[in-house]
């Protein structure tokens, strides 16, 4: 009897012991609601105002339900599961989503009715349909992020207007790297669209601007459907896209005047053609200052060397490595923080034609709820951990007392 008892209590001491050993996490849809609070309050997301921080990977989908405010991944995943939305940003204006890894969803981030949200500097891979897709939404940013291996789509525009996509890499998704139906007058700039079903379809779309992009080894360069109008050069000297297959296409085309521009159009169909097509991969330089959060203008040097450009400008005919040079600060004294490709100082060397984006920044405050510092509980933060050695040191005291007994017995 002696022994049945104290292995009950030897069991109840213990299961303290064995559920503390499993870690606690928060599941389901996350939620930033209207009010500004995160739900579950658990979930790895620390809130500083109107500024949202990851604090870890998460595997689950995030509902914004607030409009002007930033979430910054801070370089940590959001995962899902091969469905759901990984960001939902239905009817929002002035969200920034930036700096994260977005993968294994149905759509990676999704806007629906939304307008003038910024979409910068993320990692947008492997979803089921689409990496972003804008369904009647207008006058968004996209820019600065890798988009590749979507099952379907890279970029997907449905009835949406007057968007910028700038600067970013699109690439080997299975359909397309861009699409548009029923959309007009987006721009379409700077981007490296290659090894895509088709690198960029337009379906019943018209007056859209596409041009300094590089089309390279898509099974398909263009796919176009009742779409007319469209601009595929920003005239001359500025010139068009670079295509992989012109020289194939084109074999006695000729520089045209020095320019480091083709002098025969690269023609898609019959209502759409680029007239000045890039002899060589053009090189772009932006700025953005996630501060104000809109694109900065900033001189620019090349190779040491002052010139008259400042951002966005594209640089044409480059051959070989150079370096490009911005200020330490923006015109609003914001200081500079890093490239879009990490590097941390204000001079970088190029060897890949592809945009480069450079971002100012003013450095956040400590992480605070409401605007109000929140302190560190030290001793809360230890409670876990003095219940768990307290838990231990009770069972290894019954052991002992268990064992003493099975020795009397015998």
């Amino acid at each position: 009897m002696l022994k049945q008892i104290v292995s009950g209590i030897v069991l109840i001491l213990l299961l303290p012991l064995i559920f503390s050993a499993q870690p606690v996490k928060a599941s389901g849809t996350i939620y930033v609601r209207a009010d500004g609070s995160i739900d579950p309050p658990t979930a790895p997301i620390q809130r500083n105002g109107d500024f949202y921080a990851f604090t870890d990977d998460i595997h689950d989908s995030i509902v914004v339900e607030k409009d002007n405010i930033v979430v910054d991944g801070a370089g940590y995943t959001l995962q899902g599961a091969g469905s759901e939305k990984g960001i939902d940003l239905s009817d929002r204006s002035n969200v920034t989503i930036k700096n994260m890894k977005i993968r294994l969803f149905e759509n990676g981030i999704w806007l629906l009715w939304s307008s003038n949200n910024i979409i910068s500097g993320n990692n947008i891979t492997e979803n089921e349909w689409q990496g972003i897709s804008l369904d009647r939404s207008s006058n968004n940013i996209i820019s600065g992020n890798n988009i590749g291996e979507n099952i379907f789509d890279g970029i997907y525009l449905y009835s949406s207007s007057n968007n910028s996509i700038s600067g970013n890499n699109v690439a080997e998704n299975n359909w397309d790297g861009i699409y548009l139906y029923s959309s007009s007058n987006n721009s379409i700039s700077g981007n490296n669209i290659a090894n895509n079903g088709w690198g960029a379809s337009l379906y019943f779309s018209s007056n859209n601007s596409i041009y300094h992009n590089k089309f390279v080894n898509n099974t398909e360069q263009v796919g176009i459907i009742e779409s007319y109008n469209s601009t595929w050069d920003n005239g001359y000297p500025s010139g068009g896209n670079y295509w992989s297959d012109y020289a194939t296409r084109y074999p006695d085309a000729q520089e045209l005047d020095g320019s480091g521009l083709w002098n025969t159009p690269y023609v898609i169909d019959e209502n759409n053609r680029d007239r000045y097509p890039l002899m060589n991969p053009w090189v772009n330089i932006e700025a953005y200052c996630h501060t104000e959060g809109t694109p900065i203008s900033v001189s620019i040097a090349l190779d040491g060397s002052p010139t008259h450009y400042t951002t966005p400008h594209t640089f044409t005919g480059l051959i070989g490595i150079h370096t490009f040079t911005v200020p330490d600060k923006d015109p609003n004294g914001h200081p500079f923080k890093q490239w879009s490709t990490d590097e941390t100082t204000t001079t970088i060397t190029v060897a890949t034609p592809r945009t480069y984006t450079a971002y100012y920044e003013y450095e956040a405050p400590p992480p605070s709820v409401g605007g109000v510092l929140v302190p560190v509980d030290k001793l809360g933060l230890l409670a876990p951990y003095i219940g768990l050695a307290s838990t231990i040191v009770v069972a290894t005291v019954a052991t002992v007392i268990y064992i003493k007994c099975i020795k009397k017995e015998q």
